[in-house]
């Protein structure tokens, strides 16, 4: 997709093909809803399916067996597969921005990850764990919580402060562990995004070799890559926070698509008790339903300009953005999910009572859009606040 978002050939796959295998994957999804909602898990079936279509690959270089998409095509797809399961856009987009950073570490790395079985990359990025130096590596032990699709990984990335040979200080570190090291613990229990399967994970000193090492928060600072190869594609010159971060923008957005659609379909057969009147005739659900709308315009275009602007300073080699561009950036993304919940909540309090039900679609994309909003990095009241102190001249939140 270009910065006009027209179509682009994204290696073997044009656009319209890979949104043809999104559209595709979002009505399975949406078929088994029900099932994912019971179980608290996407059906093993919408599961093979993502692996299937190529999708995950869209973070991945050409030269490591990827389509190295364009982030609009990125971002496009999974607000497509978004609007058929907040939880299959969450896991597609966390892949997809892992296999992205991937791409920024070992050699030997990236290959083992390639010639792995099929599976989601997931990571745990709050350091919970303890890294105990041996032979060529170290040996981490710990309890990692929201490990998003954790079940169906081939790697997880479990973030740990340790220090590294050579280093003088200890630093955030991700280690990356192959699944069957892991135990994971079924607590996931939650209202929204059920379906991620978000488990924990305990390991007791397992052994992570260097070479399966990224110092994240080194990288998020100073964009460098820690591996042997620089990819020369502007999609690897993109800011950490601003691709990363984005992944977990569009659950909410395609999620709340679907709102919009599922609300009108509603409203249009609905007859309001008492009056034995026709809802759609009501001018307030046509204002709602309209007001909805344009709000859910707006946070769509905000998005795709957001990914237009980061790809156009890469481009210009602005790699690094300045403080204050990080901040804005923190606000765009709490913008637009806090507006998805916002105009999701709108159409639920006038879709009437039978919605309150577990069976009612319009319960569980209320419950999902306002999960899928509360992740720390796009959190309203931090990234407001970022804002509003890099403008003042002073430090931003340091997830900006």
């Amino acid at each position: 997709m270009s910065r006009q978002g027209t179509a682009v050939q994204s290696n073997e796959f044009t656009e319209a093909e890979l949104m043809m295998r999104a559209r595709g994957l979002a009505e399975l999804a949406w078929k088994h809803r029900e099932e994912t909602e019971a179980t608290r898990r996407i059906p093993r079936v919408v599961i093979d399916a993502l692996f299937d279509s190529g999708l995950l690959r869209l973070g991945t270089s050409r030269r490591m067996g990827g389509l190295e998409g364009h982030p609009l095509t990125l971002v496009e797809v999974g607000r497509e597969l978004s609007r058929g399961s907040a939880a299959l856009g969450w896991l597609y987009g966390l892949t997809v921005g892992h296999q992205w950073y991937l791409s920024f570490m070992s050699e030997r790395f990236q290959q083992e990850v390639r010639d792995s079985k099929p599976g989601l990359i997931v990571d745990s990025l709050v350091p919970a764990g303890q890294a105990e130096p041996a032979d060529g590596g170290f040996l981490l032990s710990g309890h990692w919580k929201f490990v998003s699709g954790v079940e169906w990984c081939s790697w997880a990335g479990l973030a740990v402060v340790a220090k590294l040979p050579g280093r003088t200080e200890p630093e955030p570190l991700v280690m990356f562990v192959p699944a069957d090291k892991l135990k994971i613990e079924d607590t996931w229990h939650t209202v929204g995004l059920r379906g991620t399967a978000s488990n924990e994970i305990k390991l007791e000193r397992v052994f992570v070799p260097l070479h399966r090492i990224f110092a994240l928060a080194r990288f998020a600072a100073d964009g460098k890559p820690q591996g042997e190869v620089s990819e020369p594609g502007t999609l690897y010159k993109l800011p950490f926070m601003a691709m990363a971060a984005i992944q977990l923008c569009y659950p909410a957005l395609g999620a709340a698509q679907r709102v919009l659609e599922e609300y009108a379909a509603w409203t249009k057969k609905r007859v309001r008790a008492y009056e034995h009147t026709a809802a759609k005739e009501a001018p307030y659900s046509q204002m709602t339903l309209a007001d909805a709308t344009v709000k859910w315009d707006a946070a769509r275009a905000l998005l795709l300009q957001y990914v237009r602007d980061a790809w156009e300073a890469a481009e210009a080699g602005r790699e690094v953005p300045s403080p204050e561009e990080r901040a804005r950036m923190f606000g765009q993304r709490a913008f637009i999910t806090r507006t998805c919940a916002e105009l999701t909540n709108q159409l639920f309090l006038d879709s009437g009572a039978m919605s309150l039900f577990e069976t009612s679609a319009m319960q569980a994309l209320w419950r999902d859009v306002n999960a899928a909003s509360m992740h720390m990095v796009l959190s309203r009241g931090d990234a407001l606040t970022s804002l509003g102190r890099t403008q003042m001249g002073l430090p931003g939140h340091h997830f900006a």
